[in-house]
């Protein structure tokens, strides 16, 4: 018989435990979407508060500095381009801006509710649209993107 390491939480103890998963799966889904100042606000210390709370360059803690339309549903995050040797690729990462506005305004089991409520409306079919790559979906109003960029040609100097 194989063991497996374990904790349990009491009666007691279970509300205050739901908070904690909240409010982590709730900063983790705000630095999904580049929310920087609004994740610190879920975090505790030894959780790394102190990473989303200090000032960051402005290339990375940008909310808001991008957006997509998947069908009529528009999602506002981040992107970032890298490259794969000559490749170049566009990801993006965000969420439907109603649902990140209860988030950044502390308003989590109102979230909740918005986030369930929408999971049968997401557009999954013909997702792409004008998104030249695939998009994922998730049943919490966040998505993610990629798409290969057109090579860009350089004048050598």
């Amino acid at each position: 018989m194989r063991t497996i390491d374990g904790f349990q939480v009491s009666e007691d103890d279970l509300g205050w435990f739901g908070q904690l998963l909240a409010r982590t799966a709730t900063a983790a889904l705000s630095a999904f979407g580049g929310g920087v100042p609004t994740t610190a606000r879920y975090l505790t210390a030894r959780q790394g508060q102190k990473h989303y709370a200090a000032l960051t360059f402005a290339a990375t803690s940008g909310y808001h500095d991008a957006d997509i339309e998947v069908g009529d549903t528009k999602f506002v995050g981040t992107d970032h381009v890298f490259r794969m040797e000559t490749v170049r690729i566009e990801t993006f990462s965000g969420m439907i801006p109603e649902l990140y506005e209860l988030i950044r305004d502390g308003r989590v089991e109102e979230y909740r509710q918005a986030a369930y409520e929408l999971r049968s409306k997401m557009n999954t079919t013909d997702a792409a649209g004008k998104w030249n790559g695939p998009i994922s979906f998730h049943g919490d109003g966040s998505v993610m993107a990629l798409s290969i960029l057109p090579i860009r040609r350089r004048r050598a100097l």
